[in-house]
């Protein structure tokens, strides 16, 4: 009698487990669903990250390779306010006016704009990080164009040819100031 006692207590107990995991409703936690939506980050329209860049308002770091002379430019610009420093292998110094030992056009971000809002492009995802690559001739030469993105701004643009590179970084785009 015990035995059979035991084997009505082991289906009841079977069944009772059962009917929990299959047949139980699964209560969802609302709360951590939102917050699962919430952090989903979009990535900004990169027109309108240049429109932010084109105010001119940003901290910048230069790397510039032409031929074999480096040239290293930090800085930041206000509209027509800029300070920073340059460094070469023969000089260091401050500055409030870059000087002409490079392609301007290449460090001016209406000029980029101007000349990779036709072209096509390819686009790459990396962690946090949206890269926009582009070719084109400048000056009879292929030219790689890479525009860097996160969520809400261009970090970095790189253009590179047989001749230059230049590694263009911003930051604190459209929260510099200069006294």
């Amino acid at each position: 009698m015990k035995n059979k006692l035991w084997i009505v207590y082991a289906i009841i107990i079977l069944g009772a487990l059962s009917y929990i995991l299959f047949f139980m409703p699964i209560k969802k936690d609302e709360n951590l669903e939102k917050s699962n939506i919430s952090e989903k980050k979009v990535y900004g329209n990169l027109e309108d990250m240049f429109t932010m860049l084109l105010k001119e308002n940003y901290e910048y770091t230069y790397n510039i390779l032409i031929d074999t002379e480096k040239y290293l430019y930090v800085g930041k610009k206000d509209g027509n306010k800029e300070t920073g420093t340059f460094t070469s292998k023969n000089e260091n110094q401050s500055y409030n006016k870059i000087n002409d030992f490079i392609n301007k056009n290449f460090i001016t971000p209406s000029y980029i704009y101007n000349l990779v809002k036709d072209l096509e492009y390819t686009k790459d995802k990396y962690d946090n990080i949206r890269v926009f690559n582009y070719r084109t001739k400048i000056n009879n030469l292929e030219t790689e164009i890479a525009i860097y993105t996160d969520y809400t701004s261009i970090t970095k643009i790189t253009i590179t040819n047989i001749k230059e590179q230049y590694i263009l970084n911003y930051k604190n785009i459209g929260f510099t100031t200069l006294d």
